[in-house]
């Protein structure tokens, strides 16, 4: 199985988790219910890019994604607290660099 979070490629049917492997299901509606077993992360390596405001006075940043990636977790793996902070790791990785700057 590949690392979470690895370079998105085609997925097999049907999904599964990147933590533990279990296929899981799309979201089940009902009329007055919905049953949930998974979350999708769109993550993936990004770039800072600037753009220049018409008047070249004002500048707007932003992350360019430069290699997309798709993390799957399952309902039970995301209950755990270390698959949580992976995911939050991943979507907004320069708190981590920033924690790793204050020490």
């Amino acid at each position: 199985m590949a690392a979470p979070g690895s370079p998105s490629a085609p997925r097999p049917t049907p999904l599964r988790c990147d933590h533990c492997g279990r296929p899981v299901r799309e979201t089940e509606h009902t009329r007055s219910a919905y049953r949930v077993d998974y979350y999708s992360l769109h993550t993936g390596e990004v770039e800072l890019c600037f753009l220049a405001a018409d008047d070249a006075e004002r500048r707007v940043s932003f992350q360019r994604l430069v290699t997309p990636a798709e993390v799957i977790t399952c309902a039970d793996c995301y209950r755990d607290a270390s698959v949580q902070e992976e995911r939050e790791r991943r979507f907004r990785p320069e708190r981590g660099a920033e924690e790793v700057s204050r020490e």
